[in-house]
């Protein structure tokens, strides 16, 4: 039933049917400063065909069968409904952007931090994630703007606590002198890469809302740590998924692709609008896609199961 339910997954991502695997271009909206756009165009979340609570929250199934809040999830449906609200001027969107936020500040612990890996059998440290702190922090500005209610700036500065000095949660990480947010807490300095950019982003969308010397600071070195850290996962073919060897699927390398345009309009650095034409041309080779889809369909056939979303 497990491989049933892994094969289904993955031809639904292939076939662009999957929830969680569709296509996320660079943001409408990210040229303009007023609008406040988000850097991924993430308005295809709002089209949810799964399970929805009372209260209009999104819940995700397992493999298992289990219903859980998967707060990623949420707040990437979230932030999709911010650009569709920006777009189309929906009072509904706008509304659904402020429930959403209120849910995840009830998720929050005492220090800011939101649960995200429970009952998924992860390889992971702990249930935190940077990727989950980066994109409710990414929410909550949103809220704060569109609402001006302080008590979401509050809470945004509170969940990016974790994500300014290195813990033993392991959410920021050194390697080879640079530091790296960590989707997924590990022992082995392992990083998701898309994973680093939605972190990211979440603390320059504080930085320009609620801008300090300190953060500024803080997010000039991350995005310094991130350039030089970009070439560990070129593989000169292809991107890898990770810095264990994982090669990112298609899905994700075109993905990869448009957030680091994303990240050169937001920077003004050509190194990232460079590197993602050269990944470009990477897709665009037949030989080196079917070489890498291969490797990938291997690796993934291998790979330790954990509880999946379906």
């Amino acid at each position: 039933m497990y491989y049933f339910r892994m094969l289904l997954r993955w031809a639904n991502m292939f076939l662009g049917r999957s929830q969680f695997h569709q296509e996320q271009s660079v943001g409408f909206f990210l040229e303009n400063d007023e609008h406040f756009g988000y850097p991924s165009n993430l308005i295809d979340k709002t089209n949810w065909n799964g399970y929805v609570d009372q209260n209009g929250i999104i819940k995700n199934r397992l493999t298992s069968g289990d219903l859980i809040y998967f707060p990623i999830a949420i707040a990437q449906k979230a932030l999709g409904h911010y650009d569709k609200f920006i777009r189309d001027g929906l009072e509904d969107d706008k509304c659904d952007v402020i429930n959403y936020a209120d849910f995840l500040i009830e998720l929050m612990t005492d220090k800011g931090l939101v649960s995200n890996w429970h009952l998924q059998n992860r390889p992971v440290l702990n249930n935190y994630s940077a990727m989950a702190q980066g994109q409710v922090i990414s929410v909550l500005c949103r809220a704060f703007i569109l609402t001006s209610n302080e008590g979401y700036l509050f809470s945004a500065t509170l969940a990016s606590q974790c994500l300014l000095s290195e813990s033993d949660l392991k959410l920021l990480v050194t390697i080879d002198s640079f530091s790296l947010l960590s989707e997924m807490p590990n022992d082995e300095g392992n990083i998701i890469l898309n994973g680093c950019f939605f972190s990211l982003w979440g603390l320059i969308d504080l930085n320009r809302v609620n801008p300090s010397k300190s953060l500024t600071d803080k997010v000039e070195y991350y995005i310094f740590s991130l350039k030089k850290s970009i070439e560990k996962f070129d593989l000169g073919y292809w991107s890898l998924y990770d810095l264990n060897g994982a090669l990112a699927s298609p899905f994700y390398h075109r993905l990869h692709i448009n957030q680091l345009k994303a990240m050169s309009f937001i920077t003004g650095d050509s190194y990232f609008l460079n590197v993602a034409d050269k990944w470009s041309k990477y897709e665009k080779n037949r030989f080196y896609y079917f070489k890498a889809l291969s490797i990938k369909i291997i690796q993934k056939l291998k790979s330790k199961r954990y509880n999946e979303f379906i």
